[in-house]
């Protein structure tokens, strides 16, 4: 009836699918930004399928969670330094 815990890793993994999903949602519905929603889209699938990969096959789920975080970090970090509003 109940399944077992997810793990920590799984846990995580389908929180930032969740939160990358739903940004690029926002970003979509606040400015008709069609590369946030479809970056938010893939990245959050990617995290999800990771979570579900990693219950089978850690090493495969955890490389693809590794990968998606790697883009992540990279484009947002893109971003940031784009923007100008960091250090006073």
């Amino acid at each position: 009836f109940f399944s077992p815990p997810m793990g920590g890793s799984q846990h995580l993994n389908f929180t930032l699918g969740g939160l990358l999903a739903a940004g690029g949602a926002m970003g979509y519905a606040k400015g008709k930004s069609v590369p946030s929603l479809v970056a938010g889209l893939t990245l959050g699938s990617a995290f999800v399928a990771a979570a579900l990969w990693s219950e089978t096959e850690p090493f495969k789920g955890h490389a693809l969670a590794t990968g998606a975080s790697a883009l992540t970090v990279a484009a947002m970090g893109k971003r940031f330094k784009s923007t100008k509003k960091h250090g006073a």
